[in-house]
């Protein structure tokens, strides 16, 4: 009878023994059987992927941009969790669409689900969809496509009557001029704000100079980078 429960006993403890090293394979070693899994059942079926991959029928770890055009994220090979940007958005079938027309954030795929429309456009209010701001160059309005809050580069707000335009700077190598077109406050990159009674725009002499801020013949900051040779930006 003391024989029998010791050999009982030792049969435990090897059923113990082997269950702990079935443990240890799949929580230390990290489901290497299976390529890119962090969690799994056994050595060889997966129940979590790393991020950036799902689970396929076959229980293995798929890329999901590779299964699902535009997803980073996925909780298996048919359901994304998170698209590459906000441009898109995950669908009811769980691919991820872009968002509507002239929308460039959105939460919700479909006409009227647009939060941030693109440059040049605004929400309407009541369909809730992407409208043309109405300003010429344009780059921001308000809720009403009539009322432009920001011009394009070049060209400043003037507001007369209820009403906004975007008029252009006198120089058209200006940047900013926002309280006289005739007046710059900022030049394109390129030139300089000469210091004369109407500032101008003066090119920088090297055309691969993007910043000249004092003397169109010093660049401050190149487009190419420096030449350690010359001091003068790389061609």
């Amino acid at each position: 009878m003391q024989n029998l429960v010791g050999h009982i006993t030792g049969w435990m403890l090897l059923a113990i023994f082997i269950s702990e090293l079935a443990r240890r394979e799949v929580e230390g070693a990290g489901c290497v059987s299976v390529e890119h899994c962090t969690a799994c059942k056994t050595s060889r079926v997966c129940d979590q992927c790393n991020v950036g991959y799902g689970i396929d029928p076959k229980t293995k770890c798929q890329k999901c941009s590779t299964v699902m055009p535009n997803c980073v994220k996925c909780s298996s090979t048919e359901t994304c969790t998170q698209c590459v940007n906000n441009n898109f958005a995950v669908d009811q079938d769980g691919s991820c669409k872009p968002c509507a027309a002239n929308c460039r954030t959105c939460r919700t795929i479909g006409p009227g689900k647009c939060d941030v429309c693109s440059v040049g456009f605004t929400v309407d209010s009541q369909t809730k969809t992407c409208t043309a701001c109405k300003a010429a160059n344009c780059v921001v309005c308000s809720s009403d496509p009539n009322i432009c809050v920001t011009c394009k580069n070049g060209h400043r707000l003037s507001t007369t009557a209820g009403s906004t335009e975007c008029v252009a700077c006198q120089d058209v190598n200006c940047a900013f001029c926002p309280s006289d077109a005739k007046t710059c406050h900022l030049c394109k990159p390129g030139y300089r704000l000469t210091q004369d009674t109407l500032p101008t725009c003066a090119k920088c002499t090297d055309p691969n100079c993007y910043y000249c801020h004092k003397d169109v013949n010093k660049c401050d900051r190149c487009k190419t980078g420096v030449d350690p040779a010359t001091s003068a930006c790389k061609v």
